[in-house]
């Protein structure tokens, strides 16, 4: 469920978003990066809260788990996640396109490389 990924800035808000980075979904769980240990300790905290968030958008056991890390969220990966809140500029159907064809990958590294790469090409068609 990698729309989760891209959805999370929406999901907890911009002051979360901003010291966060949802950057895969291995077997079900989210793997979330966090700029520092209390706010991975305050995200913990929130987790149940935030699990209930994305079951009411996405459905019922979308997801088993997050799992919070500290780790790099510097600008390379904000431009990133900035890149997929143009997905939200996507019709309906490209967005169910690039779904598909992403839920083909295994590698969940690839599967983010390949899911930019497609909102990207569909963007420029659109001159964005």
């Amino acid at each position: 469920m990698e729309s989760v990924r891209y959805c999370w800035p929406e999901i907890v808000g911009s002051d979360v978003a901003r010291v966060t980075y949802a950057y895969a979904v291995d077997k079900d769980v989210l793997r979330v990066r966090v700029v520092d240990s209390c706010w991975r300790q305050e995200l913990r905290l929130r987790k149940g809260e935030i699990i209930r968030l994305i079951e009411e958008r996405f459905g019922k056991g979308v997801l088993k788990d997050i799992v919070f890390s500290v780790g790099r969220v510097g600008r390379r990966l904000v431009e990133k996640r900035e890149a997929a809140d143009y997905g939200r500029e996507l019709t309906v159907a490209e967005r169910q396109w690039v779904d598909e064809v992403v839920r083909l990958v295994k590698d969940s590294r690839l599967e983010g490389v390949l899911r930019d790469t497609l909102v990207s090409y569909l963007l420029s068609r659109k001159g964005r």
